[in-house]
């Protein structure tokens, strides 16, 4: 297990990885702890681009993605063998006002058309799990069918990849010149065949039972450390009236 793990590790290490809408550096972050050489990231929001530079000793890059051709010619010189990259998620979330043709959604189909006029040989998009179904999604996935890109679509749950929490996800993985559902086989052999509790992270922690406040009136505030947390948000809403 050991020798593949360092060969796998190589292979990775031959990578140049560009992060695109990086934010903080979540994915830089999974992509350099897994071997990977990113050379490069991108962002519009000038706190995250801040914090960004902080921690990562790459450079990170102020683009406007909406503007396709501008960034292509920009990143072109990085000479990326893979694009990853987190579109925003606001217009396609559960808990936002699903506006798939808001601006922001519109940043998914900028996506798929910078990673097409770049042409790595890889790329990778997450997204919430909302996003599947949408019109915006199949426009995408049709942009990168037609540069002759291979696709794995697939929702994971965190609390089935080593994190206890349940927070669902859309990941697309693509290709060049691969079939469909290449990945596929791989996706389901390493998910979890059960879902991680919090007692299995963090072990006995003197309660079971913990408090989070509820999103809606109709949902529970008081969780068992013998399941998953809820998916832990940045905000609460609605906000209550009292």
């Amino acid at each position: 297990m050991g020798d593949k793990m360092d060969e796998l590790m190589w292979i990775a290490s031959r990578f140049q990885v560009v992060d695109l809408f990086s934010g903080l550096g979540g994915l830089t972050l999974g992509f350099l702890n897994s071997g990977f050489q990113v050379v490069g990231s991108v962002d519009n929001w000038k706190p995250a681009i801040w914090l960004h530079r902080v921690n990562f000793p790459h450079p990170i890059l102020d683009l406007d993605l909406s503007d396709v051709e501008c960034a292509v010619n920009v990143l072109r010189s990085f000479g990326a063998d893979m694009v990853i990259g987190g579109p925003p998620c606001q217009d396609f979330s559960w808990a936002g006002q699903r506006n798939e043709h808001g601006a922001r959604a519109q940043l998914t189909p900028s996506f798929s058309a910078i990673v097409v006029g770049l042409r790595p040989k890889f790329f990778v998009m997450e997204n919430v799990d909302g996003i599947t179904g949408t019109s915006t999604f199949e426009k995408a996935k049709a942009v990168f069918h037609g540069a002759g890109y291979g696709l794995t679509s697939s929702v994971l749950d965190a609390c089935r990849c080593g994190v206890p929490q349940k927070r669902k996800r859309c990941f697309v993985v693509g290709a060049l010149d691969a079939p469909d559902g290449f990945l596929d086989m791989y996706f389901r052999r390493r998910m979890a065949d059960r879902r991680m509790t919090i007692r299995d992270y963090v072990g006995d922690i003197g309660t079971k039972f913990f408090f989070r406040p509820s999103r809606t009136s109709a949902s529970r505030a008081v969780f068992s450390i013998d399941e998953p947390s809820p998916t832990i948000r940045g905000v609460n809403r609605p906000n209550p009236r009292t």
